[in-house]
């Protein structure tokens, strides 16, 4: 049996027109590989050593411009209900 394809829902934020959604975790462990440090205090990272444990979904705004997404529950911050909010308000296509 084929298997189905699943479409890519789009983000169009109501507030400002940007295309790009940010979520937002709380009492987030977030551990970063260092790779160098200068004597001036600056610090490159891998950007491969990163690794996010725990933490949990604050909300999902609009990266632009911080507008939150909202249904009339409230603040959406569950991954089913952000796929409901963004085929109820954003066109897909």
């Amino acid at each position: 049996m084929a298997k189905k394809e699943t479409k890519t829902l789009k983000f169009k934020c109501p507030a400002c027109g940007c295309e790009k959604l940010e979520e937002v975790l709380v009492g987030v462990r977030q551990l970063s590989l260092i790779t160098a440090i200068d004597e001036s205090g600056a610090i490159d990272y891998d950007p491969n050593g990163v690794n996010a444990e725990e933490g949990e979904v604050s909300n999902y705004q609009c990266f632009n411009c911080g507008e939150h997404l909202q249904d009339e529950s409230g603040v959406v911050n569950d991954p089913d209900i952000l796929v409901e909010w963004l085929k109820k308000n954003c066109p897909q296509e």
